[in-house]
């Protein structure tokens, strides 16, 4: 089934560094655009030609928001988030959407065919994903401009433990690094405030570094 198409207004535009907002987005009287956390949409941008500029945007916001979030990051060659800075309050988007599943794999010599994320992978992502959105909002809490942000992550895990081979071993990871570079034209000094406050208040990193409660529950269906 294809995806729905919407007209959606751009009700509200924040500014998170002057290469960087969000727009949030309403839709058409009734509409709704069920999605889940990940999923992505696909805007229909003007450009002068016969075919549209089509660009795919993560949607930033809660499922149960009343407006859709997409973040935008100002590519100095790129057309369509060019176009995107240009618009203001009022400015109408042609939308489908949602698209994307989260899909994990694992490589061959563990059975799969390593056509995407291994799991560990998605996880260095949350935590990469929480630290990089946690400085942003605190940049623009203190009044810090940021003109880039990169994160690196390494994790060791020894899959000798998942595997069974050798039960000395823990079956997940042991220890996670990461080194996060920020351009700025600020000082160093506030610069840092903006990374430290986050390595303290990261709620991903807190579910990592300390001990968290899991159940699980089986649904069996015969065939």
């Amino acid at each position: 089934m294809p995806a729905p198409h919407y007209e959606a207004v751009v009700e509200r535009i924040h500014e998170w560094t002057p290469s960087t907002r969000s727009l949030f987005l309403r839709l058409p009287a009734g509409a709704r655009m069920p999605f889940h956390a990940g999923q992505f949409i696909s805007l229909a941008l003007p450009s002068g030609e016969s075919a549209p500029l089509v660009r795919p945007y993560s949607l930033a916001s809660d499922p149960g928001d009343a407006l859709l979030e997409i973040c935008v990051d100002l590519v100095p060659a790129g057309a369509g988030s060019q176009y995107l800075f240009s618009l203001g309050v009022g400015a109408t988007l042609s939308l489908k959407g949602p698209f994307g599943s989260l899909m994990v794999d694992e490589p061959p010599e563990l059975g799969g065919v390593d056509g995407a994320p291994n799991p560990f992978e998605v996880l260095l992502s949350a935590l990469a994903g929480c630290v990089t959105a946690g400085i942003a909002t605190n940049a623009q809490m203190f009044g810090v401009p940021i003109d880039a942000i990169d994160i690196e992550m390494e994790a060791d895990v020894d899959a000798r433990g998942m595997l069974g081979h050798d039960k000395s071993v823990r079956n997940g990871v042991t220890d996670i690094r990461y080194t996060v570079t920020i351009q700025s034209p600020a000082s160093e000094e506030k610069v840092r405030k903006c990374k430290e406050t986050i390595d303290r208040k990261s709620p991903v990193r807190d579910t990592l570094a300390n001990p968290v409660n899991i159940t699980s529950t089986l649904v069996y269906k015969p065939r």
